[in-house]
């Protein structure tokens, strides 16, 4: 009879620290599961964040390409002009060269 209560209180006591340990289990899964779900939203929010620096970036893309692209179209213009008035220059000092020499023609058909 004693042996039997002896063995009784033994696995009650047994039972007993399965069911701490058991309890403690749950409530470190339950800590973990918080956590896991403190750091998902974090990241989620970083995520967030990310994404909407990517579309400003990406933004700041595009109007960058563009205020290149009117840059390059205006460079281009302005080297056409730069061209036709190196031209025009060529040519008026053509003019003028050949209206000193046909003026010194003259001067020296007067003289």
């Amino acid at each position: 009879d004693m042996m039997l209560e002896s063995v009784r209180e033994r696995s009650l006591s047994c039972i007993a620290g399965y069911k701490s340990a058991l309890s403690e289990t749950r409530a470190k899964s339950r800590e973990r599961e918080a956590l896991f779900a403190r750091q998902e939203a974090m990241l989620r929010d970083q995520l967030a964040g990310a994404q909407r620096e990517l579309e400003w970036l990406q933004t700041e893309a595009i109007e960058a390409a563009r205020k290149h692209s009117e840059l390059a179209k205006a460079a281009k213009e302005n080297a056409a002009r730069a061209e036709l008035a190196e031209a025009r220059i060529r040519a008026q000092s053509e003019n003028t060269e050949r209206l000193m020499m046909e003026l010194e023609e003259r001067n020296s058909e007067t003289e």
